[in-house]
């Protein structure tokens, strides 16, 4: 099996409530595009939810024909009481939602750590083609809550690894046979006759 990534988001907003029902937004979405202790910010009173957090355009070049295997978000977070819990913790197949939450109900730190979600051999409950994978809109949101007190939840970055397993056809050279008939060129995988003719035969 292979890998790619982690890899960083090349966009992220924080103003839309699709999945998450918030109503709270994000100051600075874009911040969580790198791992540099600058934080995307949500202020949060007692009983709300934080707008979606999302982050988009991951950069993937998976090989066509691959199999994906897993996928794993990690996302780095605190607040500034303790009060901020996690709502809802989705991927994105083409921009929408898809697959399983991933939420683990976690209440957020005072210092920030990085927390994982899935992993190498981990589909989120649904199904994934490399060309979802390559989509620029395939990405992650995040949406938190509070139901204690007010607090600030602050994102530092979202980054994405994938584990997938290479065809073993891709890539395999081309191969072509000349005979009386004319030229026959074939790619993928060939045979070799005893008569020394690549296979299959030219009628």
């Amino acid at each position: 099996m292979s890998t790619a990534g982690p890899n960083f988001p090349t966009t992220a907003t924080g103003t839309t409530n699709a999945v998450g029902g918030g109503s709270k937004i994000w100051s600075n979405p874009t911040r969580v595009q790198v791992s540099d202790s600058s934080f995307a910010t949500c202020l949060l009173t007692i009983g709300t939810f934080s707008d979606d957090l999302k982050a988009t355009g991951f950069g993937f070049a998976i090989p066509a024909g691959a199999t994906i295997n897993g996928i794993l978000l990690e996302i780095n977070y605190k607040d500034n009481t303790g009060a901020t819990t996690e709502a809802n913790v989705r991927l994105l197949k083409a921009g929408t939602a898809a697959g399983s939450d991933k939420n683990l109900g976690a209440t957020f730190g005072t210092t920030a750590a990085t927390v994982s979600y899935g992993g190498s051999a981990d589909l989120w409950g649904t199904t994934w083609a490399t060309s979802d994978i390559n989509d620029a809109n395939f990405g992650a949101t995040f949406v938190c809550n509070n139901s204690i007190g007010a607090s600030t939840a602050s994102v530092d970055y979202m980054r994405v690894t994938v584990t997938y397993t290479q065809n073993a056809n891709v890539n395999a050279p081309a191969l072509s046979a000349t005979g009386s008939r004319g030229t026959a060129t074939f790619s993928g995988t060939a045979t070799v006759a005893p008569s020394g003719v690549i296979g299959p035969r030219l009628p």
